[in-house]
């Protein structure tokens, strides 16, 4: 029954985000923040990954917490320099400004500060190694 919850939910974000991205391309930039609504969900699990490994491994789960608020901190300044911009509603190619900051974070520092996550619990033994 889970998995029934998740399947509706994803595909009320896909048609969400069609529909802003359509109404966007015509230059209605209200709905603009629907188009980046998965991204928001990305945001969230990290805000509830945090809650949960906090529980086990409080210093991991600072630095998950931090990741997340990094994250949406990114996204939200991405999402209102967009809504507020001047040029297309949704980006069509060259990456700049809140963007390309958004970009660079998801592909290089998440992925790194993850791995620094994963080598803290590994010496504090969270992952369950012996010592």
């Amino acid at each position: 029954m889970p998995w029934v919850i998740v399947g509706i939910g994803f595909a009320v974000l896909v048609v969400l985000r069609h529909v802003a991205a359509r109404r966007a391309a015509r230059g209605d930039r209200r709905f603009l923040w629907l188009v980046f609504g998965p991204t928001f969900v990305y945001a969230a699990i990290f805000l509830l990954a945090a809650a949960k490994v906090f529980q086990t491994e409080p210093v991991a789960g600072l630095l998950m917490l931090a990741i997340a608020v990094v994250t949406a901190t990114l996204l939200v300044r991405m999402v209102f320099k967009e809504a507020s911009g001047s040029g297309p509603a949704v980006p069509e190619g060259e990456l700049s400004g809140p963007a390309f900051d958004f970009l660079v974070w998801g592909a290089l520092g998440v992925p790194l500060l993850l791995a620094a996550v994963l080598v803290v619990m590994l010496v504090t033994g969270g992952l369950g190694a012996t010592r």
